[in-house]
């Protein structure tokens, strides 16, 4: 077997596959698509980056973004809070608003990257533990994968 980058000739090729194999897990993308995917990378697969901003009185106190991907799929990302704001309920508001907002607009599911603070939060928000990336972003820096299904597929 021989393993190398992929030639532009091979786009076509490689596209086919793996429309075939999306297909055969109930997805549905064009052969055009999967082409601009494999030329143009895995950002072609989010359909858009949602950043929210969150105020008291006109003072910034928190922000968050959402990355909704194909399949109706989101990531909550860089949820901040304020320092002297946080441990008081801002971060539980804010994570409900990114819930709703999702629901309105047909994310099927969200997941988010949560450090070990985090956890509590959103299993009280019905979100499920999926796994744990160990050293994720920092050495010993763990984070628990949690999820939340909005509506069947």
């Amino acid at each position: 077997m021989v393993i190398q980058s992929m030639k532009p000739n091979e786009i076509p090729e490689v596209a086919k596959l793996l429309k075939s194999y999306w297909e055969s897990r109930g997805m549905s993308y064009s052969q055009k698509w999967a082409e601009r995917y494999v030329r143009e990378g895995h950002g072609t697969d989010i359909k858009r980056d949602q950043f929210f901003t969150f105020r008291e009185k006109g003072r910034l106190i928190g922000c968050a973004s959402l990355a909704i991907y194909e399949g109706d799929v989101a990531e909550i990302r860089d949820l901040v809070v304020v320092k002297e704001k946080r441990g008081i309920g801002y971060g539980s508001m804010i994570m409900k608003e990114l819930v709703s907002w999702a629901k309105k607009n047909g994310v099927r599911k969200l997941y988010t990257l949560c450090l070990p603070a985090s956890v509590k939060l959103c299993k009280n928000l019905g979100f499920a533990k999926e796994g744990v990336l160990k050293s994720h972003f920092a050495p010993g820096e763990n984070l628990t994968v949690m999820s939340l299904i909005l509506k069947k597929a």
